[in-house]
């Protein structure tokens, strides 16, 4: 019995659907369902696979061991064996085992096509000696099957890589509803790397030497990784260090708590400053953060991050590693005062605060916006691209 068909018993013996494991453990329901069907290619890699188990394990009351043993016998890169994973890559001919040739065969053969051919010479003489004219057969036209062409396949559609990381820290709620939403896409693969601990302020800082990475989960338990640094490093330790072992299509940072806006305080952001350390590296980037508020209203800003990559989509998987970034998207959203929604979505520059209030926040404006200060101010998310240097930013 394989480790997919173990998962889907024990989910059944539990007496659960797909997608009430798929809300508990926060692993959405196609990879849920590749997974039953032993497929672990989406998982991200060998410890997010295991995160993912334990996870389900809990779910279904099956001690998590069970599911990482059959794993790592069945799935882990780390115990198969060279000549496997050669083949399977097509890197080696699958070795063929040579059998020994037995003479009875032929020999047997041999003797019967002896038979065969006396029984027809006795056959044809036979027919000769009283031989008669035999009409011959009219020629009837044959029609032939028609040829059909062979069934086409189409493989795939490649899945969008994302990386997620933010400035609060792994534990943070707007970073788990990110992962969330972002879980909740077709075809999409979700990576977290993120701070150990809470670096809001720390702008692009990064830590000189090698980084102290540990395992983790958000909130909600999904795996990731913890870097003992600031944000900026967390793309230091995935990419320059090969913390992950693929280059993302997109890193999403956030979603921060409070409002990452105007030419001063953008600046001084660590979830701004992570995503223009991974435009530094030529990947496609968004800062998103949430304004602030007693009960900040994270599914905002997350719904805007995931419209935004699905009017980007295509352009993002048509990228080839290494192709020039040279600006990131800074989004911000309001918390809008019970009873109000947000006035729209408006793509606007950058701007200074001046005298304006951080705090000043209202959905039911009607003001038309300069720029990103006084479009988040009254009551728009803003979108704003920013340069991976020059202004704002003066290192």
């Amino acid at each position: 019995m394989t480790l997919g068909q173990v998962i889907r018993d024990a989910r059944i013996a539990a007496r659960l659907s797909i997608e009430q494991v798929s809300e508990s453990t926060s692993v959405r329901i196609g990879l849920l369902t590749e997974m039953e069907n032993n497929n672990f290619v989406h998982c991200g890699g060998d410890t997010y696979a295991r995160g993912h188990l334990r996870n389900i394990a809990n779910k279904v009351g099956v001690d998590p061991n069970v599911f990482i043993k059959l794993y790592n016998e069945e799935h882990s890169l780390e115990n198969r064996a060279i000549g496997d994973l050669l083949v399977e890559n097509n890197v080696m001919a699958v070795p063929v085992e040579k059998k020994s040739i037995s003479w009875k065969v032929p020999a047997a053969i041999s003797l019967s096509v002896l038979f065969l051919f006396g029984v027809v010479q006795i056959v044809m003489s036979n027919q000769s000696s009283d031989s008669q004219p035999v009409a011959a057969a009219s020629a009837t036209p044959t029609t032939e099957a028609p040829v059909t062409d062979a069934p086409t396949t189409t493989s795939a559609p490649e899945p969008l890589r994302i990386l997620v990381t933010n400035d609060d820290g792994v534990g943070a709620d707007g970073i788990d509803v990110m992962v969330q939403s972002l879980l909740a896409m077709d075809n999409v693969v979700v990576t977290v790397v993120a701070p150990l601990e809470n670096q809001s302020g720390t702008g692009g800082k990064t830590t000189a030497g090698d980084l102290v990475v540990t395992d983790a989960t958000t909130k909600s338990g999904y795996p990731a990784k913890a870097v003992a640094g600031f944000p900026a490093d967390t793309i230091i330790w995935a990419i320059d260090q090969g913390g992950i072992d693929f280059v993302p299509d997109l890193v999403v940072s956030g979603i921060n708590d409070g409002q990452n806006y105007g030419l001063e305080i953008v600046p001084l952001s660590g979830t701004v400053g992570a995503a223009r350390a991974a435009a530094a590296h030529n990947i496609p980037s968004v800062a998103v953060s949430q304004g602030l508020a007693a009960a900040p209203d994270f599914p905002t800003s997350a719904g805007a991050v995931v419209a935004w990559i699905e009017d980007h989509r295509d352009e993002l998987l048509a990228r080839t590693d290494g192709e020039t970034v040279s600006e990131f998207a800074n989004i911000n959203a309001p918390s809008c005062a019970a009873g109000l929604v947000v006035r729209g979505v408006i793509e606007t520059p950058i701007e200074s605060m001046g005298t304006s209030d951080y705090n000043a926040n209202d959905c039911a404006s009607t003001v038309v916006p300069t720029g990103d200060v006084s479009g988040f101010q009254n009551g728009y998310i803003t979108i704003s691209m920013l340069p991976i240097s020059g202004s704002p930013f003066t290192d």
